[in-house]
């Protein structure tokens, strides 16, 4: 005779441990550089030079950081200006491009002729990173998460030669 019973397995088996997701990398998307990478740059009257470069995260909620900088020669030290920091976001791509909190600023730090790489060039350089920037350099303050985590960085440089000439108004 049989009675009532449990169909249930009564085994003892336990859900696999779930992983914690990863920052994912940050990316420079250098194919929306604005302007081209190597090129002349007119620096005369109404003239406002616009650098800008669009930004791929797949960790939506992240905000992204840049640091620009103008570097006249690697021997020195390279000038350097903030950029736009750029919130969280609804997609990977970001709606909004990489670009500095100062034309103003890029556009002094180009216009200095003393300190022109041979030719009259300059190489402006993008650096964005997922993290926090510690101070004034390219370091990083690690991420306080567990398991622990870092943050990413990518950098995009342009080589232009500042002219003289002046822009439509």
């Amino acid at each position: 005779m049989a009675g009532p019973g449990c169909l249930i397995p009564q085994d003892d088996l336990y859900l696999p441990e779930i992983k914690t997701k990863r920052n994912e990398r940050v990316r420079l998307l250098h194919q929306t550089a604005t302007p081209q990478q190597v090129g002349d740059l007119p620096l005369g009257k109404n003239c406002f030079p616009e650098f800008r470069i669009n930004v791929e995260d797949p960790d939506i909620g992240d905000s992204l950081t840049s640091k620009w900088f103008v570097s006249p020669d690697p021997a020195h030290i390279k000038r350097m200006t903030s950029g736009v920091r750029l919130g969280a976001s609804p997609t990977a791509i970001r709606n909004e491009p990489v670009r500095p909190m100062s034309v103003a600023t890029l556009k002094d730090l180009l216009d200095d002729t003393e300190n022109r790489l041979p030719g009259g060039w300059h190489q402006i350089e993008v650096v964005v990173t997922d993290g926090i920037f510690l101070g004034d350099g390219l370091e990083l303050v690690p991420r306080d998460t567990d398991p622990p985590d870092q943050s990413y960085v990518d950098s995009y440089s342009w080589f232009v030669r500042p002219t003289t000439t002046d822009c439509a108004p």
